[in-house]
Order: structure tokens, then sequence, then C-alpha cells
């Protein structure tokens, strides 16, 4: 399974009009499946945003929704395996470049029972 997403964001702040954003963000996810024994998910997302105002200030970083001024890559793979009737194995990787700020990488790993 594809799939393509796309969606334009245009926000102001109403108070005083300062604040404003306009983002552009493209989307792809694929994802396999084998039948009751693993799938695997992976997505990307490139996320341009145009940011005019203060983002040290809570309004700022509400619209930014943690995202910088910029071109932000966020990016995630899931692989789950099942290891016996009742026995999954998950790893999980996300990744985010923000802006001008350094890659931030995160792995997860888990082992879910079911009774």
């Amino acid at each position: 399974r594809f799939v393509t997403k796309y969606r334009f964001r245009k926000k102001s702040q109403q108070i005083n009009d300062q604040d404003r954003l306009q983002s552009h963000d493209f989307s792809f996810e694929t994802s396999y499946r084998q039948a009751s024994k693993s799938s695997l998910n992976l997505s990307l997302s490139v996320i341009k945003v145009d940011f005019e105002g203060s983002s040290n200030t809570p309004v700022g970083f509400e619209m930014l929704e943690g995202l910088k001024n910029g071109q932000n890559y966020i990016w995630n793979i899931n692989y789950t395996r099942r290891l016996d009737n009742n026995v999954d194995f998950i790893v999980n990787y996300e990744g985010r470049k923000t802006g001008d700020s350094r890659i931030v990488h995160i792995g997860r790993a888990q082992v879910k029972a079911s009774f």
C-alpha cells in the first residue's frame, strides 16, 4: 500500500496579527504486510515552513508545532514480527531534522505478549 499526501496550512495570531505561518507538507507512506507474520511501515514527511514572528513565545511554539522555520524532515520506520501465537517483537525508529538543528534519532524495541 502506498499513500501520498499534501497539506497546505495558513495560520495567524488573531490578537495583533504579528505572528504568521504558512506551511506545505508533503508526506509519503508505504506499508508491507505478510499475513500473520510481519509488517513493515515507512513514512517520510517534508515540511516547508514560512514563519514570521517570534518562535520563542508560547504562541510561536504552538503555531510551529515543534517545527522550525525552513525545511523540516520527519521519518519513521516500524517493523512488527510475530514470534509465536501470542508474542510480538516490535522495532520502531524515528528521525527528524528541523530547520538548522541537528538530526534527532529515536529507536525503540518492544516484546509484547498477549494473554
